[in-house]
């Protein structure tokens, strides 16, 4: 052998040596868990060095592996996670998701969305196909409704407050507007409805303003045709219901309105909401006048009443003969706590143990508990080797909450696909992971920070400004999280950062410069001018993400409620004329609320002034119309207070709107659970109880502190 042949030689014997075996068994079981945390466990095991990108280091994974060969582990993980290898020497491998990788997948995403749209539209055109209505069948379904109405107002329940419509929800599926709204959806772009964010809209129109999208000329005679079938729909009604309706208007108010002359506006709204993965499509029924005398949604699904109702019986009939999922004893203390919320309210007592694991998510990963307990299960049943990235949204599963009895593996595998899951078992292999995995990702809350939030809440009883906003600002999607409502479900509002319309809220307040700032607390006031396109954009989405309760024309005496929506009150955008003022008490206050002119009402933090603003607006010009003392001016917001240590900020957004926006109509009422007051408002007994209990839990806080004085005093 020659020089330069042994060289070689030896250059690969060394080469060889230093390569690693991808066929290695590996052997590890763990809740889920950062995946930075996981990669170093097995790097242990595996000899070399598994890291990830700074992107991924906190995407929380779930392992059930046994003796599973290293290369097809970190080939799943990979999938699991949605990104890919890079191999930098031959001991070191980085998990990553290139810009490339992310854009394809969000393309993947979108075109599964696209097709379960589309298939969506053709079942309810199938449906609505097979069900045209003759004049005939339509007086049917208006007697059906009136009697299903008059069975609803007759219920005890109704009366206490407690309306139960779907009765009535299932006939009106029949009726003029749900047919109208059907035969509408022929025109949506579904590839534009996939690529929208979740959370967004798209408005359509017949007669569309700036903000929506016009109609083409053929949905012209569907509003025609409506127009004939309302009418007949409605005299049927009438003769079938001659007595005021009382207590129920919300059920028949889009459904028995007769339509004056004129042919209507037909706006057709489509949304992903945020909490649902199934897209809803919505129409409004607007009278020339401004009236809204018609109104019907449904959800996009790819599943009939009928096969939902055929697969949840086939999924209950399985469900027995399915394993119990053994819950952990963490998970057990857990879901007692849940219930024991869910029963009594959420003036709970907690214990240690449990106050520890959910009031530190940064230590305790919230999808810990029944999420991994049920995908672990899931490994033991199917004898597989497990790679799971849950979503968000599965920590809000109902059922081990909620069911009589064990929690069935079949139960948690039907509440999947609703919590944005899909899930392959192949080749001794489960692999389960988002639907969307880069929307995931944008969703994933920022367990340090929440953190921070649920234990100041629970040790001050509120959550401060800066504290709810530095969570706000580094949430990377423009939507909720599922684990945001982590404990604020089970133990009250206050431990709730925000909801979708407050996050953008607070992403206003803490991107306002110092000068800015110092303009608002100084008495100023900001004009749009005077805003950045980001601020502007934000009080934008506040002003149309949300929707309102208004009053439709009377029924026989009767208000009726329903849903308007917003893009009808500003259809040209914002106002050049919008301010933003701000007020500063130096008093801590405990709960928000709202104030204008003319009324008082207190809300959780969660509610979103500007929209209830725009409403106030149009209650005032109703109240015009009908020859009643119009308050001068109008001053947008009332009041959303933000706590902040030692005095509390009001920010109010101040709009000069003219009649031209929109059609006149009245605030009906706000709904929301968990109602809150300002300690001011409140009855002196009340008042003075709450003030004992504060003092005592704040006595309480300062023993425990003098007992232990490495926990922080609470502040008063």
């Amino acid at each position: 052998m020659n020089k330069s042949s042994a060289c070689l030689f030896f250059f690969l014997l060394a080469a060889l040596g230093g390569a690693q075996d991808l066929t290695k068994p590996i052997t590890y079981r763990t809740v889920a868990e950062p995946l930075h945390v996981a990669l170093e466990e097995l790097s242990k095991q595996a000899g070399i060095k598994l890291i990830c990108s700074d992107q991924l280091q906190e995407d929380p994974i779930i392992l059930s592996l046994r003796a599973a060969p290293l290369q097809g582990t970190m080939d799943h993980i990979a999938a699991a996670i949605g990104a890919e290898w890079e191999k930098r020497s031959q001991t070191e491998f980085l998990l990553q998701r290139t810009d490339a990788l992310a854009a394809n997948l969000s393309k993947q995403a979108a075109n599964a969305r696209e097709a379960s749209i589309k298939q969506a539209i053709d079942r309810l055109t199938r449906e609505n196909s097979a069900n045209l209505i003759s004049d005939a069948e339509l007086q049917k379904t208006a007697i059906s409704l009136a009697g299903a109405l008059t069975i609803i107002e007759n219920d005890p329940r109704t009366k206490r407050g407690y309306v139960d419509g779907r009765t009535a929800q299932t006939i009106a599926l029949r009726a003029p507007a749900h047919h109208a709204l059907i035969s509408l959806l022929s025109f949506l772009p579904t590839r534009r409805l996939a690529e929208i964010e979740p959370g967004d809209k798209i408005v359509f129109s017949t007669k569309a303003n700036a903000l929506q999208k016009q109609l083409p000329d053929d949905a012209q005679a569907i509003a025609e045709e409506f127009v004939r079938k309302q009418n007949i729909f409605a005299a049927d009604f009438k003769k079938a219901r001659p007595a005021p309706l009382q207590g129920v208007d919300y059920y028949s108010a889009g459904s028995v309105l007769p339509v004056p002359q004129g042919t209507p506006r037909l706006v057709l709204i489509f949304q992903r909401s945020p909490f649902s993965r199934t897209p809803t499509v919505k129409v409004v029924v607007v009278t020339p006048d401004g009236s809204v005398v018609g109104s019907a949604e449904d959800r996009l699904s790819t599943n009939s009443p009928a096969m939902i109702t055929a697969s949840e019986k086939a999924t209950a009939e399985l469900a027995a003969n399915q394993p119990d999922i053994s819950l952990s004893e963490d998970s057990k203390e857990v879901q007692a706590a849940r219930t024991a919320a869910f029963k009594n309210g959420p003036n709970v007592s907690l214990s240690p143990h449990v106050r520890e694991l959910l009031f530190n998510p940064d230590k305790h990963e919230p999808l810990s508990f029944v999420v991994s307990d049920s995908f672990l299960a899931l490994a033991d049943d199917s004898q597989t080797n497990l790679v799971a990235s849950p979503t968000e949204w599965t920590v809000n599963m109902d059922d081990p909450y909620q069911e009589e009895g064990p929690y069935k593996l079949a139960t948690f595998l039907r509440e999947l696909a609703p919590l944005g899951m899909t899930v392959m078992t192949e080749g001794g292999w489960t692999i389960a992971k988002p639907a969307d995995q880069v929307e995931e990702w944008k969703r994933r809350t920022n367990r340090p920070f929440l953190g921070d939030c649920l234990r100041e809440a629970d040790s001050r009883g509120c959550i401060l400004i800066d504290t709810a906003a530095k969570l706000a600002l580094s949430e990377r999607a423009d939507l909720q999280s599922g684990v945001m409502e982590f404990a604020s479900d089970w133990f009250g509002q206050k431990y709730r950062p925000y909801n979708d319309g407050t996050k953008n809220l607070l992403r206003f307040y803490a991107d306002l410069s110092a000068p800015q700032l110092e303009q608002l607390k100084s008495g100023g006031k900001l004009s749009l001018s005077q805003l950045t396109p980001d601020q502007q954009a934000q009080i934008h989405t506040m002003v149309y993400r949300p929707n309102l309760d208004l009053e439709a024309p009377n029924i026989d005496g009767e208000n009726s409620a329903l849903i308007h929506e917003p893009t009808e009150f500003l259809p040209t955008g914002l106002s050049s004329d919008v301010t933003v003022s701000m007020t500063t008490q130096d008093q801590d206050v405990l709960f928000t609320g709202m104030r204008s002119d003319d009324y008082d009402f207190s809300f959780p933090t969660d509610i979103n002034g500007i929209g209830f603003a725009i409403a106030m607006y149009r209650a005032q010009t109703s109240q015009q119309d009908a020859g009643l003392p119009n308050p001068s001016g109008f001053h947008g917001l009332g009041r959303t207070t933000w706590i902040a240590p030692g005095h509390s900020h009001e920010l109010f957004f101040n709009f000069a709107l003219t009649s031209d926006h929109g059609a006149t109509g009245s605030l009906s009422e706000v709904v929301c659970s968990d109602q809150r007051w300002t300690l001011d408002t409140l009855p002196q007994d009340l008042k003075e109880k709450l003030k004992t209990a504060i003092a005592a839990a704040q006595t309480q806080m300062e023993e425990t502190h003098q007992a232990d004085p490495q926990k922080p005093t609470p502040p008063r």
